[in-house]
């Protein structure tokens, strides 16, 4: 027997009040398989932490049938311009489409879809999207690789052409796997990877007993955050680098998130030895993963100590006792995240776009410079 495909309808309309959103969200969030950047606890923390004068995103509502409310996404609509003559009216999906607003970096980003409803919430949201005037592209940021194959298929139905920008891997422990063949995590690792952190414990345990201690309340939360923060920060300026909490805004939006959200959802992390501090870590958790946002740690002379391995090695170990069932590093970091985990996929930088003609003169310039670009000589054969 056929199944019938459910019957969606899809309303887009500025966001008035943020407070009613906050309830219908909350409330469908309870009936899908999210990520923690899909959640309200991310969104409405962006959206308490943006300026006043920012237009407010439009609100895109999926309803099935029966009038129940089954799909939610905001749209910021922005400009860009590109290589001197590409103009495009964008919307972009949980993002604002301003650099300085979008440094947060979303990841596992997505509609908001009950569940076994995805699929059909996204045909219904880009066909929306489609009958509706005033954009040109429409961007898609740190999407799962098989949710943009999804979008894809959508957007080749609708006549749209999709754009695939950057293909980027992340990386996580699936503690489910561990837990059926291993009870202590590092047993997973490979032989090497396992003698550094084991020999970095030992050698960190001399200061006493290792812990991992999770903030018990947003007080302690916010301070272990502001630690947290001076300890990146001068780790990446060091470096030249801006770190992940370079700007007001970005402090700002970390402070509301955790004000809001620790510490149930929100978990900083603090790591020692005895009385010495090695780090902390700043993460999140939906639906048994735990999402490793950020870091900070000390700095050791000697190479032998890694406190980010031991940092990391001692949170993994916490999150497989305690019956997560995910742990995600999420992007960069390859050769570190990649020694720590055991499975990887890959995240969509992407967009949709009208058939415009510029578009595809950007696409035949962007071919030619390919072609034109020098071939990079073969490596030299191995000397016996």
């Amino acid at each position: 027997m056929t199944r019938t495909a459910p019957v969606l309808r899809a309303s887009l309309s500025p966001l008035l009040d943020p407070d009613e959103l906050a309830g219908q969200w909350r409330a469908l969030e309870a009936q899908s398989q999210g990520s923690f950047f899909r959640s309200w606890d991310w969104l409405g923390a962006l959206l308490h932490s943006l300026p006043a004068d920012l237009p407010p995103p439009e609100v895109l509502r999926v309803h099935d049938e029966s009038g129940q409310l089954v799909g939610l996404s905001l749209w910021w609509r922005g400009q860009q311009r590109r290589h001197g003559f590409v103009r495009s009216r964008t919307m972009h999906l949980h993002e604002t489409g301003r650099p300085a607003y979008d440094r947060i970096t979303v990841e596992h980003n997505g509609l908001l879809a009950r569940q076994g409803l995805e699929a059909a919430v996204l045909q219904a949201t880009l066909a929306r999207l489609h009958a509706t005037p005033g954009w040109d592209e429409l961007n898609l940021s740190g999407v799962p690789a098989a949710d943009f194959a999804l979008w894809q298929q959508a957007a080749a139905a609708l006549g749209l052409r999709p754009q695939l920008h950057w293909l980027k891997p992340y990386f996580f422990v699936d503690l489910a796997q561990v837990r059926g063949q291993h009870a202590d995590y590092l047993e997973a690792l490979s032989a090497n990877t396992r003698y550094q952190v084991r020999r970095a414990m030992r050698l960190q345990a001399q200061q006493g007993p290792l812990r991992c201690e999770l903030a018990d309340s947003v007080p302690q939360a916010l301070a272990w955050l502001d630690e947290l923060m001076a300890l990146h920060q001068a780790q990446w300026e060091a470096k030249g680098e801006p770190g992940a909490f370079g700007s007001e805004f970005t402090r700002r939006f970390h402070q509301q998130l955790v004000q809001t959200s620790a510490p149930e959802r929100v978990w900083l992390t603090r790591l020692s030895a005895g009385d010495k501090l090695l780090g902390y870590l700043y993460n999140f958790q939906r639906d048994g993963v735990v999402y490793n946002y950020q870091a900070g740690h000390i700095h050791e002379s000697d190479a032998k100590l890694k406190p980010g391995l031991v940092c990391h090695a001692l949170a993994i170990q916490h999150a497989l006792d305690n019956g997560a069932q995910v742990y995600d590093f999420m992007m960069g970091g390859g050769h570190f995240k990649s020694s720590l985990t055991n499975a990887q996929g890959d995240m969509a930088w992407a967009s949709i776009q009208r058939p415009r003609l510029r578009f595809k003169l950007e696409d035949w310039l962007r071919q030619q410079r390919q072609r034109l670009k020098p071939a990079q000589p073969a490596p030299a054969a191995a000397s016996s």
